[in-house]
């Protein structure tokens, strides 16, 4: 598949999931907390379409590094989409709408909250590869390289910076930009070590592992909300780990920090012993409505 088709099945899963988040802002007005879920959610999702439309129209981007991460991207837009499915309230009657907000409704602002995290990292990830295309870079004979600041060069660079607020951008306009030239601009020996280090710093940043995000998640009427690894610590090698602003209503349970499964056991009995009680009380009235 050429970088143009995978950056259009790209742009159809993305625009897929902005008009589901829509749908899922629309459904859950009265939930507290998931509107702004899903406007956040929007917003990441309408930044990366918008980087998507740039690969798309500019053919120098459609390298094999930049098409990499586009079949990553897409890879994940599949399960957004999916998952949003599985929360679309349209999927559901009044009555089983309200019971899913009363149940399950954390549930989906956690899930929502996980998708925003791994589209930021998708994201960054994209974004770091298309700094570093050789955008103008010409070879000679002598295996000298020069930079020829084109338009299309100019505009990418012009888009990360001023689209994007990435005051680096196009990572060969800020190595070249002071120099003073013909329009054509020879590069050094540093420049490229400069230009490979750019590169193999993206590639080790590229790993799904190295950050994690667990932020803004809320609990409540005997929700559990597990934001953390149970039993084996997956989390041991995570680079930037941020968890902020959770919170846990009355007999709720929410676990932020990866503990054991025997911890857990203990911890969840009152709550499951709840739970199948609660079951037992709605089980008749609600197989009698549906």
């Amino acid at each position: 598949m050429s970088g143009l088709e995978i950056a259009v099945s790209v742009l159809a899963l993305v625009e897929a999931a902005i008009s589901l988040t829509r749908i899922l802002h629309e459904g859950y007005t009265k939930q507290k907390g998931l509107p702004e879920v899903c406007q956040r959610l929007q917003r990441r999702l309408e930044t990366i379409r918008t980087i998507v439309w740039l690969v798309r129209d500019e053919k120098d981007l459609q390298t094999p590094s930049v098409v990499d991460r586009l079949r990553e991207l897409k890879l994940v837009g599949k399960r957004i989409k999916l998952t949003l499915q599985s929360i679309n309230p349209q999927e559901k009657g009044p009555a089983r709408l309200f019971f899913h907000q009363l149940i399950s409704g954390s549930e989906d602002e956690k899930k929502i909250n996980e998708i925003i995290s791994d589209l930021e990292g998708e994201k960054t990830a994209l974004i770091l590869v298309i700094q570093v295309v050789g955008v103008g870079l010409k070879k000679d004979s002598g295996d000298n390289f020069t930079f020829i600041p084109s338009a299309s060069a100019r505009r990418i660079d012009g888009f990360l910076r001023n689209d994007l607020h990435i005051q680096s951008g196009l990572r060969l306009m800020r190595i070249t930009e002071d120099r003073a030239s013909d329009g054509n601009v020879p590069l050094t020996d540093k420049d490229m070590e400069s230009m490979l280090a750019d590169m193999q710093l993206t590639v080790k940043d590229d790993n799904p592992a190295s950050e994690r995000i667990i932020i803004n998640n809320v609990a409540k009427f005997q929700a559990t909300q597990i934001n953390a690894p149970l039993g084996e610590d997956v989390w041991a090698d995570v680079r930037r780990l941020v968890i902020e602003d959770n919170t846990a209503d009355a007999m709720s349970t929410q676990i932020n920090y990866p503990m054991t499964l025997k911890a857990f056991c203990t911890g969840m009995i009152p709550q499951l012993a709840f739970l199948i009680f609660i079951s037992y009380i709605l089980y008749f009235p609600l197989s009698y409505y549906f």
